[in-house]
């Protein structure tokens, strides 16, 4: 930190060109605790050292006894919200002054809450759905099911294995589904359930594909539309009989 001539910098000018190309906040603060000298970055700062933030002081503390490097995340309260600042205390200038150096996070740090609770989010949507969540990875296996499992599977009786062993005739579909190579959508499926029974499925998907275009698998959800064929299956029973009692029922006409 020492200037051209191998003293540290012991004038305003000095330290302001010390602090000034620093790409966020740059401050030194003198044995007394006051502020020296501050880049035009560095306000949100400036305000926390003044009003004695205990997190600050005790990182500027750590680097003057020590007489090392000491870091810390420190809040900020402002008067257009708080702020989250990581800080690095540099010592070894004369006087006792430091080099506080601090980085605003808060962007990040709000964009990484996002991104976890969005993923809570999602986590807690898949977990709590009655569909079924999947993904078959570049070997043709399934490499994910949503926990609850599907078709009376553990989630763990499907990881590792190939999704066309769960299928009815297989060959029936140009890709099947799990192996997509395109996007599909409400495509319907005969599978077998963990009891031997059929289920009927319908399903979407994507498929997962590398920078360099290779194909690297396929996600999507599936669901149990059984319940609801059977329902249209009953109705249709019904219908054909009501025909055919209508009909059995009309007059006869000579001569037709």
């Amino acid at each position: 930190m020492a200037n051209e001539h191998g003293a540290p910098p012991d004038s305003g000018a000095d330290y302001a060109a010390l602090i000034a190309g620093f790409a966020g906040g740059a401050l030194l603060i003198g044995g007394n605790g006051a502020v020296i000298a501050m880049n035009d970055r560095a306000a949100a700062i400036a305000d926390a050292i003044r009003a004695s933030v205990p997190a600050l002081q005790t990182v500027v503390a750590q680097a003057r006894e020590s007489d090392t490097i000491a870091s810390g995340t420190v809040a900020v309260q402002g008067t257009s919200g708080d702020s989250v600042h990581d800080v690095i205390a540099v010592p070894g200038f004369a006087d006792g002054t430091v080099l506080l150096l601090a980085r605003d996070q808060t962007a990040e740090r709000n964009l990484r809450t996002a991104l976890i609770e969005s993923r809570q989010r999602y986590k807690d949507l898949v977990e709590s759905s009655s569909d079924f969540a999947w993904e078959v990875g570049a070997d043709g296996r399934f490499a994910f099911v949503s926990p609850r499992g599907a078709l009376g599977y553990r989630a763990e009786d499907l990881v590792g294995e190939r999704p066309e062993v769960f299928v009815e005739a297989p060959d029936d579909y140009a890709p099947l589904p799990f192996l997509a190579d395109h996007p599909m959508e409400t495509v319907e499926m005969w599978m077998r359930r963990a009891d031997g029974t059929s289920a009927c499925v319908v399903t979407n998907c994507l498929p997962l594909v590398a920078a360099d275009g290779a194909w690297r698998g396929a996600r999507g959800v599936c669901r149990d539309i059984t319940g609801e064929r059977d329902r249209e299956a009953l109705l249709a029973r019904a219908r054909h009989r009501e025909q055919l009692d209508t009909s059995k029922n009309l007059p006869f006409v000579a001569g037709f």
